[in-house]
C-alpha cells in the first residue's frame, strides 16, 4: 500500500482525513452530549476533512517533482533485487 502511486496516497490521505476527523467529532462533541453536534459535523469536521484531502493532492504533485530531480535513479523491486542476486552467483 505504500509503494510511490497516486491512489494509494490519495486513499491513504482520504481515510486518515476522515479517521482523525471522526475521531475529533466524537471526543470533543459527540461524547458529551452537546446540543446539535450534527451540525458541527456537517458544517466543521466534514468540510475540514475535504479540504485536507483536497489540498493533499498539490502537495503529492510537489514531492512528486522534487523526487524526480533529486532521486533519478529506478526503484528496484524486491523480485528484481532477487533476481539479479541469482543471476550474479551463477
Amino acid at each position: 500500500y505504500l509503494r510511490k502511486k497516486f491512489m494509494n496516497f490519495f486513499v491513504i490521505a482520504t481515510i486518515s482525513a476522515f479517521i482523525s476527523g471522526f475521531l475529533d467529532y466524537k471526543f470533543y462533541y459527540n461524547i458529551w452530549n452537546y446540543d446539535n453536534a450534527e451540525i458541527i459535523l456537517n458544517t466543521v469536521i466534514l468540510p475540514v476533512c475535504a479540504y485536507t484531502v483536497i489540498s493533499a493532492v498539490p502537495v503529492y504533485l510537489i514531492f512528486a517533482f522534487i523526487n524526480k530531480f533529486f532521486m533519478p535513479k529506478r526503484h528496484l523491486s524486491i523480485e528484481e533485487v532477487i533476481k539479479i542476486n541469482q543471476e550474479e552467483k551463477i
